[in-house]
């Protein structure tokens, strides 16, 4: 499903609206039945169980509660790393998250680190990025907030950082199942993920 210019960014805005709906949708203890299912399968997954260093977005009361997934991992031995919000030029830094962390709210209300604990650049071999969105198809096309912060974030890590290059870390989704459409338009610059895990299933979408 494709299209291009002004008619792409028009598509794209209304199916923003329809996922926030279908979302919205859910009452609140269908949604925190439904995020712990989920949560649970991405702690049964390989890749995850495997990973060594994990970025983590931190979720808003909409979307699957990542904070179980960040106490585990830690838990784990992880290197744990979180995102924040750098305005200009839109893109996302990490800090390194533990229990406790003092978390402040960012530009989208979204809850970010502490100055102090702030780095520009990610670490060098992140192993699994978990990725959040509105909606996703089974390509594994992420439909985000239409800020662009988290596509410019994966192609970057996505590039050789180390000698010899590192293996590219793995992308994952977690999404309620009413957040899976039967197809998304997707920009050049969009990244897809390799995994969308919903209530009901475990998708792989080939993309590795």
């Amino acid at each position: 499903m494709a299209s291009g210019g002004a008619d792409l960014a028009a598509e794209k805005r209304a199916l923003r609206r329809e996922a926030q709906a279908q979302i919205r949708a859910l009452s609140a203890e269908a949604r925190a039945l439904a995020s712990a299912a989920i949560v649970q399968k991405l702690l049964a997954r390989a890749f995850y169980r495997e990973a060594r260093i994990l970025h983590c977005y931190m979720s808003l009361p909409l979307e699957v509660d990542t904070a179980p997934v960040l106490l585990d991992a830690w838990n784990a031995g992880k290197a744990v790393y979180i995102p924040f919000q750098i305005p200009e030029p839109r893109r996302l830094g990490v800090a390194r998250w533990k229990p406790g962390l003092a978390l402040v709210p960012g530009p989208l209300g979204v809850l970010e680190p502490p100055q102090e604990c702030r780095q520009d650049e990610p670490p060098a071999g992140i192993d699994l990025v978990v990725v959040p969105g509105l909606a996703f198809d089974r390509r594994g096309t992420r439909l985000g907030r239409g800020k662009g912060y988290y596509d410019r974030f994966l192609a970057s890590i996505r590039l050789p950082h180390a000698e010899p290059p590192a293996k590219p870390p793995v992308l994952a989704a977690l999404a309620f199942s009413r957040q899976i459409f039967p197809g998304l338009p997707r920009d050049t610059w969009d990244v897809p993920v390799e995994h969308i895990l919903t209530e009901d299933e475990a998708i792989s979408t080939s993309q590795r």
